[in-house]
């Protein structure tokens, strides 16, 4: 029998029910090798820790109680507690009333990515998420944040429409990034750069639209 890997979604007791998967959702993680279990609190989380998950996803309202930095600390902490040597993935899923500085502060924090919340963009981008959590892929997809509240005033106070000019190298570095969300380290091995010199490029990418970040410069980019 093949051994599952486990994964954690943190989710206090009120929140558990709007939860509503479907068994087509549950067939699929199951059919992956995979399982997931919930945690209701943080005095559960140490024990749950001790099944080894490979990551950990958190409930957004999580954040009413603790900030993005605190729960990464607190997961490291725990982590080392009850004596595991790796690197758990952290996660934080978002519905329609996240707003779009939320996900800059995550982004800055240093949590991996985000999972649409089912209930809001239902289970086929739910899945998406997962998918990417799973494989270590930061996932921050532009056409679920810029549905978010804020989004759209942001960017329009970023840049003005207008056609920007872009080398052909970093009109290649720019697709990867706003179309497949690729870190700077996928993208330096698929184009056998240095990543150095991806950093350099999207820099200069960054500046011809006027944005300070990755999630800035997807979502504007879907408006163009």
């Amino acid at each position: 029998m093949t051994n599952r890997i486990t994964h954690l979604y943190f989710t206090r007791e009120e929140d558990i029910a709007e939860l509503n998967p479907t068994d087509d959702l549950w067939n699929k993680i199951s059919s992956m090798s995979r399982q997931v279990i919930m945690c209701t609190s943080w005095s559960e989380l140490p024990e749950k820790l001790k099944l080894q998950p490979d990551s950990i996803c958190f409930n957004y309202r999580e954040l009413k109680h603790s900030s993005a930095v605190e729960i990464l600390n607190m997961v490291r902490t725990m982590s080392k507690l009850v004596g595991l040597t790796y690197a758990i993935k952290i996660v934080v899923d978002v519905g329609k009333d996240t707003s779009y500085e939320t996900i800059k502060l995550l982004q800055k924090s240093g949590i991996q990515g985000i999972i649409p919340r089912p209930c809001d963009f239902g289970w086929e981008e739910c899945l998406k998420g997962s998918e990417a959590t799973w494989a270590g892929i930061p996932y921050w997809p532009r056409h679920i944040i810029e549905q978010l509240p804020g989004a759209k005033k942001k960017i329009e106070s970023l840049v003005k429409p207008g056609h920007i000019q872009l080398t052909t190298r970093q009109k290649q570095i720019f697709e990867m990034v706003v179309d497949r969300g690729l870190s700077n380290k996928i993208i330096a091995r698929t184009l056998n750069i240095s990543e150095s010199t991806v950093k350099l490029h999207m820099g200069h990418i960054f500046k011809k639209y006027g944005v300070k970040s990755r999630t800035q410069l997807a979502v504007f980019a879907r408006q163009q």
